[in-house]
């Protein structure tokens, strides 16, 4: 895994999904839990694996239900 710091000091992990084929950049949270988190268009590209729905509680302590879905990270 490579990493990089931004400007503005958000860090970032280059990560390749298998079911994606490539490495991809991603923002990794300061309490990364690790999970990624993913939009919906690479979702359905990579045709992931649905596993379950979640509840999931944000910083703010809101609490959203998530779509938990399959990957391999290499």
């Amino acid at each position: 895994m490579k990493g990089r710091l931004a400007s503005d000091h958000t860090p970032y992990a280059t990560i390749e999904v298998l079911e994606g084929g490539v490495g991809r950049e991603f923002v990794i949270d300061t309490g990364f839990s690790g999970s990624l988190y993913l939009p919906e268009d690479k979702i359905a590209d990579w045709n992931l694996l649905f596993i379950t729905s979640a509840p999931m509680v944000l910083a703010d302590q809101s609490v959203l239900i998530a779509d938990v879905f399959e990957a391999t990270l290499v």
